[in-house]
């Protein structure tokens, strides 16, 4: 089997607010290619039976009772963005919740960060995306081959992080099978933040030896908006402050505030301030390739810079009503007492200096014993670290002699809290070999998964210490296929440690589940599943706030460091038991012929649910907010469809219908926060020869099933659409693939508020933009 792959290069000039379509054309990357000059067109095939690698018995999409979305080939180049979230947004049960125009990470049925583990080729990020909403994913979408998504739990298969789904981004650093001499490159640029990105991807063999190198790079502007800033519901509430019994101190505060926010970065302009952002990333990958197996080595890294947005960020551990008065005397101060006063109120922008280095190790061998059939190991080790750099103001005015006063603001960057995290870890895995059972064959893999790493925030705005995290788990998963039915069980067990310096907590988890596939013909199929799956409690639900001499919350509110992502102090619980949820899902699923279709329905019931409840107090003029516990349940839907509607000779009219939504309460009754609002749609699909389009339309519904201070966020349509063309280069009696592509989102221009975002009310999405590339295959 020869290897097509693509990288892409990014960049190119604006086209006009005319242009309602855009392009996006079959992947480079699509490693069915039969060979490297052929081109790949745009027609509708029935599903190929595509294995699934989340999966450890390597089961084609088909023949699992897991929900599985995986993007691939095509759909992937169509829906590839810079974030991760972004990137998956428009799969049913996928939202992204957005921190700005540089961070999305995915949310699964209502269910993100410590919930969902975020793997690159079947083992976990090290980063720190789960401690804090503003942190981005480490890994980049743009150099994927395939990204699969189990929605719903996989803590059988990937432990405590997984208990509300998995993102499994997959790329081809380390070749699994024998390469063919290839070049590819991709261009592209968005005109709703003048962004231009570069990918090129090199791939060779000498003989058995074969050699992955990809690189990517990224940059954009400042990200147009079609509303001011900051939404309604929250100016509504700015309004009601300022007739309540505290009116004259917060007013002065808050307009003081507001004041210095719009004297030199301004929101309310049609752009969100601060939204700028540059990355690039690069991997080098090596493997020997037999035909029994391979073994193969990697290394990566990825460097990320990006702002957040203004008002997203509240400096913390400063009481801000005893020193109101210290922010405009500190320009009169001393250089030092002026710095440093400034250092606590002078913030002008906060910046986020990523960056990740990432080795990894993988081999698989068939054997040939009565016993097993196939070993596999893959190991990582990752060094993360970034900074949040707090950008400060100097103002200085010109002498009254001069004609004209000016002001002049020169900027000056410290860090204030970094962030480090390393670890190493190891996966194998035995698969036995196929055995008859019950008149039907039995297969299975066992596994041992070992975890070791460290975290680690110095800073004014380290409110989680220095923690130990090791982890060891062993895990069985069967599977007994007879004629039309499928049964699969599995067990897992894991040991947790965390321990941030003399204190220390284990917990042990166990996870459960049972599913059966009932094959109604060639072309569908219905499955049932249960599971039960246990999460330990994190480290900053442990651990926010804690005095590590006594092991409890610090007494003293005035060491208590507030959280700046989420503006609020955040503040650990004592006696955290293990998460216990209860799942139950059904599905009918079309996957092959003319019609294709999936109908899931879902409940999971979670026993001592972790989540951060406002105390309704303040401190500083911030909220406090204590992880609690109690029960709670997610249920919901997931529906797609798609119909054909007309086919000529050369080309093919289809339409595909979705929807999806989810509800996710305490038992108490109280909703949740941050849970995505109902969404259906359609999108029209047309394919001719070399020629696709697409014109997508969501409507998603207003949210206002609410949780305690959340505002609502208001529905909206989303319409999107994209055209490419895709053709041949002769090139000295050599052809080559290439692809040129254009797509427009928001064609509506519509005010587009994530309720899954903590800055929703003061970021909103992206307003109507224009994205146009080219690829190249050599």
């Amino acid at each position: 089997m020869k290897t097509f792959f693509t990288a892409r290069i990014l960049g190119a000039g604006t086209l006009g607010a005319g242009a309602l379509v855009a392009c996006t054309f079959t992947s480079a990357v699509a490693q069915q290619a039969e060979s490297l000059g052929e081109i790949e067109t745009p027609h509708i095939d029935h599903l190929e039976e595509v294995h699934v690698i989340s999966s450890p018995l390597n089961q084609t999409q088909q023949d699992t009772a897991l929900a599985i979305t995986m993007l691939k080939d095509e759909a992937l180049r169509n829906a590839a963005s810079g974030s991760l979230g972004e990137t998956l947004s428009q799969q049913v049960g996928i939202h992204s919740a957005s921190f700005g125009a540089g961070v999305g990470q995915p949310v699964v049925r209502g269910q993100t960060g410590n919930r969902v583990a975020v793997l690159q080729n079947g083992i976990a990020e090290l980063d720190a995306a789960t401690a804090s909403p503003d942190h981005a994913n480490s890994v980049e979408p743009l150099i994927a081959k395939r990204i699969e998504v189990i929605r719903g739990p996989a803590t059988l298969l990937y432990g405590n992080g997984a208990i509300g789904g998995v993102v499994n981004v997959v790329d081809n650093r380390i070749p699994e099978q024998t390469l063919e001499n290839a070049v590819a490159l991709e261009a592209r640029y968005n005109s709703v933040n003048d962004l231009n990105s570069q990918v090129i991807v090199i791939e060779n063999n000498l003989g058995a030896l074969n050699f992955h190198l990809d690189a990517s790079r990224r940059r954009a502007g400042e990200l147009t908006i079609p509303v001011a800033a900051e939404s309604e519901a929250l100016h509504a509430l700015h309004e009601d402050d300022e007739h309540d019994e505290h009116e004259e101190e917060e007013g002065l505060e808050e307009g003081h505030e507001e004041d210095h926010a719009d004297e030199h970065l301004d929101s309310s302009s049609g752009v969100l301030a601060n939204s700028s952002l540059k990355d690039w990333s690069a991997n080098i990958g090596a493997s020997w390739v037999l035909d029994a197996g391979f073994v193969g080595l990697s290394y990566g890294k990825v460097r990320k810079n990006y702002g957040l947005p203004l008002g997203t960020h509240v400096h913390a551990g400063h009481d801000e009503h005893d020193e109101e008065e210290g922010v405009e005397e500190g320009v009169e101060e001393s250089a030092e007492e002026s710095a440093e006063e400034e250092h606590h109120e002078e913030v002008e922008k906060v910046r986020i200096a990523m960056q990740t280095e990432r080795w990894e190790f993988k081999t698989q061998w068939d054997l040939s014993n009565n016993l097993i059939q196939q070993l596999e190991a893959s190991a990582s080790y990752t060094e993360y670290k970034h900074q949040e750099l707090e950008y400060f103001v100097h103002e200085e005015h010109e002498d009254e002699h001069e004609e004209h006063e000016e002001e002049h603001v020169e900027l000056e960057v410290e860090t204030g809290t970094e962030y480090r995290r390393s670890g190493s870890q190891l996966k194998l895995i035995a698969r036995q070999q196929p055995a008859t059972l019950l008149n039907g064959e039995l297969t299975g893999a066992w596994g041992v998964q070992l975890a070791n790493a460290t975290m680690q925030a110095e800073g004014e705005e380290a409110f989680i210490p220095h923690t130990k995290l090791r982890s060891n788990a062993v895990f069985v998963v069967q599977q007994l296929t007879q004629e039309n039915w499928i049964f699969e069980t599995g067990l897992r067990a894991e040991s947790l440690q965390l321990k941030p310096d003399a204190c220390d907590e284990q917990n042990n988890t166990f996870s459960a589940s049972g599913s059966v596939v009932r094959k109604l013909n060639n072309n569908s199929n219905l499955t049932a599943a249960y599971s039960v799956s246990q999460r330990a409690p994190a480290s900053e639900e442990r651990y926010s706030n804690i005095d590590i001499t006594t092991c409890q919350l610090k007494a003293d509110p005035e060491t208590w460091v507030a959280h700046g992502a989420t503006a609020q102090y955040e503040l650990m619980a004592t006696g955290l038991e293990n998460e216990t949820a209860h799942n139950m899902e059904i599905r009918w699923r079309k996957h092959t012929g003319d019609i294709r279709a999936e109908f899931t329905l879902y409940r999971s019931n979670v026993n001592n649910y972790v989540y951060l409840a406002r105390t309704g107090e303040e401190f500083e003029g911030l909220p406090i907010a204590q992880y609690e516990q109690a029960d709670a349940y997610f249920q919901g839907w997931e529906a797609e469809v798609t119909l054909p509607l007309a086919e000529w000779p050369a080309s093919h009219w289809d339409i595909t219908l979705f929807t999806d939504g989810v509800q996710a309460r305490l038992q108490s009754g109280d909703n949740l926060p941050r849970i995505p609002p109902l969404r259906i749609g359609g999108q029209l699909n047309w394919h001719s020869d070399n020629w696709a389009a697409r014109l997508r339309a969501t409507h998603v519904a207003k949210q206002d099933n609410l949780a305690a201070f959340e505002t609502p966020s208001p529905s909206y349509v989303l319409v999107d659409a994209n055209m490419d063309y895709h053709f041949h280069i002769n090139v000295a009696n050599k052809e080559y693939e290439a692809a040129v592509f254009l797509k427009a989102n928001n064609l509506l221009n519509e005010e587009i508020r994530h309720h899954t975002s903590y800055v929703k009310d003061v970021a909103p999405g992206a307003g109507r933009g224009i994205l146009m590339g080219l690829r190249a295959s050599f």
